[in-house]
């Protein structure tokens, strides 16, 4: 019984540092989006709170789930997720590293790795762009 209650409490332990990993909060990508991060089902995901281009800060964007599926692969590193370009309209696989506590270095790619670009993603405070979506 005492083995079940350790295993428990570790295993709570661990959960409560997985969930302190998530980088939670609003980023900004390449100063063309920005998106809110949170723990999902899927791993890591991301909605869009702004977008640059005012063309595209429609009803159906503003809010729109546009990162999905990462997945932790080590303390700051997750991978195997998607990324949805609004401007662009096309679907990228996905590979982040926190970098700081206000930064993240992405890895945008198509069907193969070395076809990608890398992108950053800076930590901003919540309705600091002229068009938040609201």
């Amino acid at each position: 019984m005492r083995l079940l209650i350790g295993i428990m409490t570790a295993l709570g332990l661990f959960a409560a540092t997985a969930q302190a990993e998530t980088p939670d909060g609003i980023w900004l990508v390449e100063h063309k989006a920005a998106v809110r991060l949170f723990a999902c089902k899927d791993g890591l995901c991301g909605s869009v709170v702004w977008l640059h281009n005012p063309s595209l800060r429609t009803p159906a964007m503003c809010g729109r789930v546009i990162l999905w599926g990462l997945q932790p692969t080590g303390p700051g590193h997750w991978s195997k997720g998607w990324f949805f370009d609004p401007e662009n309209k096309t679907t990228y696989h996905v590979s982040a590293t926190q970098i700081s506590p206000d930064e993240i270095s992405a890895h945008v790619y198509p069907a193969i790795s070395w076809l990608g670009e890398t992108v950053d993603l800076l930590r901003i405070q919540p309705n600091s762009l002229s068009g938040w979506c609201g």
